[in-house]
Formats: C-alpha cells, sequence, structure tokens
C-alpha cells in the first residue's frame, strides 16, 4: 500500500508538472513531446492508484481512511504546486505526518502517535521551506509563490532554523511530562541536530553541493524517525 501510494504521488506529480519541468530541462520533458510517453504516463497513475486503494482493504478502518486523505492530498498537490508553494509544503507535511496514523491507535499509544507525527510535521516543514529557496530562481519563472520569494532567504533561514530548534526544546520537555520512551529522544536530537548543521551549512555557502549536503542529512535525520515507530 506505502509504495502504490508513494509511487501515485510521484507519477502525477510528473503529469500534472510536465509542462513546467520542461521548462527547467527536467527528465519528464518527453511527457510534453512524446503523447504515447503521456498515456502510458496516465495509466501507471490509475494502476497505482488501484494498487494502493485495493491493498488498503486489509487494514483497519482507520488506515483506509488515512490512506484515501493521503491520495486526495497527493492529487490536490500536484495541482497547486506550480503556483502555491506554502500551501503545497503544508499539504507534503500533512503526508508524511498522517502516515504514523495509519497503525492502530489506542489509549496506550495515542501520546506517541501524535509525538511523532507532529515532529515529523514541523521537520518537513522546516526542510521544504529551504527546498523552495533552492528552487527560487526556478520557481519565480513560473511564477509560484514560496516563504523564499515573499520573505527572502534570510527568513527562511530564520524560520527554519526557529522551527528545529524550539521543536527540540519543546519535544524534549513532552518526552519526560509524559515519560514517553527514551528512544523518541533519537528522532528529536538527532534529526534536528541534523537539520540544523545542513541549514548553516547550506546558508554559509549556497551552492549545488551544499544543498544535496542539506538534503542528504535532513533525509538521514527523519530516517532516525523509524527507530521510535517500533515503540507505537
Amino acid at each position: 500500500m506505502i509504495f502504490g501510494t508513494t509511487a501515485y504521488g510521484f507519477v502525477i506529480n510528473n503529469i500534472v508538472d510536465r509542462f513546467k519541468d520542461s521548462m527547467r530541462g527536467a527528465k519528464n520533458v518527453d511527457l510534453v513531446a512524446n503523447k504515447e510517453k503521456l498515456l502510458s504516463a496516465k495509466f501507471l497513475a490509475v494502476l497505482l492508484l488501484l494498487l494502493s486503494v485495493i491493498s488498503s482493504l486489509f487494514l483497519q478502518k482507520q488506515g483506509i481512511i488515512i490512506n484515501t486523505i493521503v491520495l486526495l492530498i497527493l492529487t490536490i498537490y500536484s495541482y497547486i504546486n506550480n503556483k502555491y508553494g506554502i500551501i503545497a509544503n503544508i499539504l507534503t507535511c500533512l503526508c508524511v505526518s498522517l502516515i504514523f496514523w495509519i497503525s492502530p491507535i489506542n489509549n496506550s499509544n495515542l501520546i506517541h502517535v501524535a509525538f511523532l507525527s507532529s515532529f515529523a510535521f514541523l521537520y518537513m516543514i522546516s526542510r521544504e521551506f529551504i527546498v523552495d529557496d533552492y528552487d527560487k530562481e526556478d520557481d519565480l519563472k513560473v511564477q509560484k509563490t514560496s516563504l523564499s520569494i515573499i520573505f527572502g532567504s534570510y527568513a527562511v533561514k530564520r524560520t527554519s532554523l526557529f522551527i528545529l530548534t524550539i521543536g527540540m526544546l519543546v519535544f524534549s520537555v513532552i518526552i519526560f511530562n509524559y515519560q514517553l520512551p527514551y528512544a523518541f529522544f533519537i528522532p528529536v536530537i538527532i534529526g534536528n541536530s541534523l537539520g540544523i548543521w545542513g541549514i548553516i551549512k547550506y546558508f554559509n555557502h549556497k551552492s549545488d553541493s551544499t544543498y544535496k549536503f542539506f538534503y542528504k542529512v535532513t533525509s538521514l535525520g527523519y530516517l532516525t524517525t523509524l527507530f521510535a515507530i517500533f515503540y507505537l
């Protein structure tokens, strides 16, 4: 189900973004010039959508509802991403945070799921702001809005660092107050520390290499969340 949902998101986004990506020299330029490839991509999107929906039927009712919401968000995201960057950022982070709610929820793990979901949302929103800052010049060509375009790169840096730093402090307090498993410190401390490191390195010297470094370390930081999932 996860494969079908994720792959559907990528394919539908490539289809909707094909004209913008052709302007930027992206790989899916063939979807504009080759009608057969476009038709194949649409057919693949339908197959992946069916795979996601059918496989979700083996989950509990809650899982089916969450997966349906994520599929709707992915579809809406693809159509608004070219214009409304900040809204697209929020939708992306909603998808990431909703994943944790697919597992069965009860009184014993409700606070755990809410904690990881909130952490994932804030972590990813700070990351998405930086990604849009890197794409700023290309986004201007297609008249897309983003935090970086509206308020500037300095505001993006301050906002992202603020979210990660305050998030680290607040989530640490929550872990102690609600006596959550200490394993939850792994994504909070390691993930946020890697995110802060990547942001500082990127803004100290903006380049393709420092952006790639930022992207890799923040991806690694998010993956540390997987360690905490075992406690749900």
